[in-house]
Formats: C-alpha cells, sequence, structure tokens
C-alpha cells in the first residue's frame, strides 16, 4: 500500500506522458544507480531525469522534497542547444542560474518567498570573465566588480565600484602559477591571506596601516599560534595538533598573564593554570554524565579558595569561599543574582559579640556582580579562552582577603583569639 500510495504521489509529479528514469544520489545530484519508482520513498536522495521533446529536466530530492533542479531546453527539436538553467532551494530562499549555450555562467537571480530580490549579470571579454553586475529587480546597479587580468589571464585585482561611489577591492599575488597571498580591502580594514603550494599558511588583519590580529597555521614546531593585537593588550594562543588551546599569553603593559590548558580523555577542560607576577592559580573542573561542568575549584598557590557548584544552568550555582583552607561563606546564586548565604565560620574576640550591629560577611562577598562561569564554560568543542579576558574577572583572590578591614585584633589582646562555629542566614 505503501508503494502504490509513492506511485500515485510521483504521477502527480511527473505526467505520465513523460519519460522519467529515477537514481540513487547523494546530495550534491551525483547519481549511483538506477532505481524503480517503487523505490522512491526507500533513500534519502533521488535524482530523477525527465526527458521532454524540447528539454532535459533533472531533478533532486531529499525526503521526497525537491532542493535543486537542472533544466536544459532545445531549440528546433534538439537540433540546437538553447538555455541552461540551475534552480537552488534552501528554506524560503531559491537562486535560479542560468549559462549561455557553451555552460559559460550568465546569469543569477535570487529569490526570497517567491519574490526576486537580487540580480547578478555576468559580462566577459573574450574567454575571460571582466564585470559582475549587480541589480535590484527594477534594474538599479547596486555595484559593479571588474576584474583586471595580467598577460596570462591570471586574475589580478578585483574592483566593486559602488552606486554611491564607495570602491573597495581585492588584490591576488602569483609566483610563477601558485597563488601566494590575496588582499581585500574594505573601509580601511584589511584581510590578508598568504599561501605556499596552495596551502594558506597565515592571515592576517589590517586597520589602516595597524596590525590588530594574525593566525599562523603551522610554526616550525608544528603548532599553529593567534596574535591579537586589538585595544591596549597583544594576545598570543598556542593551539596543539588537536586543534585546541594549549596555551594563551596576555601582555597589558610590561605585565604578562599565562594560562595553560589541559584536556581529559573527552576533549574536555581539565586543568587551567593561570600564571602572572608569582601568582600561580589553579582551577580544576568536573562534568556530569551528559558532559556538562558541574563544578570547579579554584586554587591560589596551591591553597583552596573558592568551590563552584553548578546547578541546572550556568546561571544558578553556590559559590563557597574558603579562608585558610576551611569553608567560609556560603553564597547561593540564582541567574547570576545572588538570594541566599550562610557564614560558615569566624573568628571572634573574648568579651565582644561578633553579632552585636556586625555582619561579618558585608562587603565580604567576592564574587558580587561576577558570574565565575561567564566565558568560562571549558566544555568539549569549545574555545576555553573565547570571547575572555584571561585577567578579567578570573583573579580568584581579588577581593578575597576577608580579613582586610576585619582586624578585630586590633587594640585588644590577640592571645584572647577562639575560634567558634556559626551558622547565620541573611536573605538579599
Amino acid at each position: 500500500m505503501k508503494y502504490l500510495f509513492s506511485v500515485i504521489i510521483l504521477f502527480c509529479y511527473f505526467p505520465l506522458s513523460a519519460q522519467v528514469t529515477y537514481y540513487r544520489a547523494d546530495k550534491s545530484g551525483a547519481v549511483y544507480n538506477q532505481i524503480g519508482v517503487s523505490r522512491f520513498d526507500e533513500f534519502e536522495y533521488v535524482v530523477t531525469v525527465e526527458d521532454l521533446d524540447n528539454a532535459v529536466i533533472r531533478q533532486l530530492f531529499e525526503k521526497q522534497k525537491e532542493i535543486r533542479r537542472w533544466e536544459r531546453t532545445y531549440d528546433n527539436r534538439r537540433m540546437y542547444p538553447g538555455r541552461y538553467q540551475e534552480t537552488e532551494f534552501s528554506g524560503s530562499r531559491k537562486l535560479l542560474t542560468s549559462y549561455f549555450n557553451n555552460f559559460r555562467l550568465q546569469k543569477e537571480e535570487i529569490y526570497f518567498e517567491n519574490r526576486i530580490s537580487e540580480v547578478r549579470e555576468y559580462r566577459y571579454s573574450g574567454s575571460n570573465l571582466s564585470a559582475t553586475v549587480v541589480k535590484t529587480p527594477d534594474e538599479k546597479v547596486l555595484y559593479t566588480t571588474t576584474y583586471t587580468r595580467g598577460s596570462n589571464g591570471r586574475l589580478l585585482r578585483a574592483t566593486n565600484t559602488y552606486e554611491n561611489g564607495k570602491v573597495t577591492y581585492s588584490v591576488y599575488g602569483f609566483l610563477d602559477f601558485d597563488l601566494r597571498n590575496q588582499i581585500h580591502t574594505y573601509s580601511g580594514y584589511s584581510f590578508q591571506y598568504n599561501y605556499y603550494k596552495g596551502k594558506l599558511v597565515s592571515s592576517e588583519e589590517w586597520i589602516g596601516d595597524e596590525l590588530v590580529y594574525r593566525k599562523i597555521e603551522q610554526d616550525e614546531d608544528g603548532r599553529a599560534v593567534e596574535e591579537d593585537f586589538s585595544g591596549d593588550k597583544k594576545i598570543v594562543r598556542d593551539f596543539d595538533k588537536e586543534n585546541r588551546i594549549s596555551r594563551e599569553v596576555t601582555y597589558i603593559g610590561s605585565s604578562k598573564i599565562v594560562i595553560d590548558y589541559t584536556y581529559d580523555a573527552d576533549n574536555r577542560v581539565s586543568e587551567k593554570y593561570i600564571s602572572s607576577d608569582g601568582r600561580r592559580e589553579r582551577v580544576t573542573y568536573e562534568y556530569d554524565k551528559d558532559g556538562n561542568v558541574a563544578g570547579s575549584l579554584v586554587y591560589v598557590n596551591e591553597v583552596l579558595t573558592r568551590e563552584l557548584i553548578y546547578g541546572e544552568s550556568a546561571q544558578d550555582y553556590t559559590e563557597i569561599v574558603y579562608r585558610d583552607g576551611k569553608p567560609f561563606i556560603r553564597i547561593v546564586f540564582r541567574d547570576n543574582i545572588e538570594v541566599d548565604n550562610e557564614l560558615l565560620f569566624y573568628e571572634t574576640k573574648t568579651g565582644e559579640n561578633p553579632s552585636a550591629g556586625e555582619n561579618p560577611s558585608v562587603g565580604e562577598n567576592p564574587s558580587a556582580g561576577e558570574n565565575p562561569s561567564v566565558g568560562e564554560n571549558p566544555s568539549a568543542g569549545e574555545n576555553p579562552s573565547a570571547g575572555e579576558n584571561p585577567s578579567a574577572g578570573e583573579n580568584s583572590s581579588a577581593g578575597e582577603n576577608s580579613s582586610a578591614g576585619e582586624n578585630s585584633s586590633a587594640g585588644e589582646n590577640p592571645s584572647a583569639e577562639e575560634e567558634k562555629p556559626a551558622k547565620r542566614r541573611r536573605r538579599s
């Protein structure tokens, strides 16, 4: 019954008078072998070829939905080749490409929601493409791209001239027959790509005459190196053979911050080491069964200072601050907003009421205004430093000196100190 239904549907697509052949295919439209009409819905990709008196129509289907079409028409009963068109469907977008008789590209029409939005016409000088004209549906020219070639026909420069007079260009450099570089310039920004034996070896970004970014695909040690010169700092990133970031060095003035990454067997960051001005911070990560970060521990000079325990999302978490290796305060966040805290340990002096007019945690929230997970989710497949200033928001001791402003022994007998547990809640 299923096959009979498929046959009925296909007859609706293709009239009985047309000769239609069916092929199993891949997503590019390359065919494998001929199949019967009843097997149309067995394969993900199917190509049909419809042979008419004056045309051949080739269609590519993905799960019984047409995604591309090629049409070749003939004049005078196949005596002379006529128009050749290719149509590609992508959601609400349709690209209709027309060719000359010799299969040279003639025109492209772009449609959205079945309405034409842009037309591209291609012009030639001899056998070489000389210009591309981009128009609106009412024939208004948006911009024209002209191509400059060498004596051997090789492309040297492409210049875009817009209807408002603005000009951008691309330059291509060759050595013998090999492309060595290409430079694209737009409104003061330049992007340069350098090649060797057909392989990209480095890329650069410039603003005016200032280099702001460079990536070397492979240095003499086989590493990929990325350099970011934007702003008032310089960032250099090294990548390992799996293209994972292995080290990031940030230079700010005379200061240098170094971050080294270690990965587990599942390609996730397991530890991160941060060194700066004699201070060494180590962050370890734990993951749940779904590969999400479940928690992390922060050590400063190998002394535990913070613990983060995540809830169902990175915005819901609990932070425990340690003092002298002991849990000092627990802070609960929901949607990155503090909703509760609990003092786990504090020191007091003989003759003092530690609660009288004093909340020991006031002014001591080391994470206030800070989401420790922002930009730091080191899960697999993500660049753990992407979009993150490694010095910003990661100095786990910043604001954590819980004795600052709290030296309760000032003017008192320091030998009379004693430690007492305390459990007090403050909701904010």
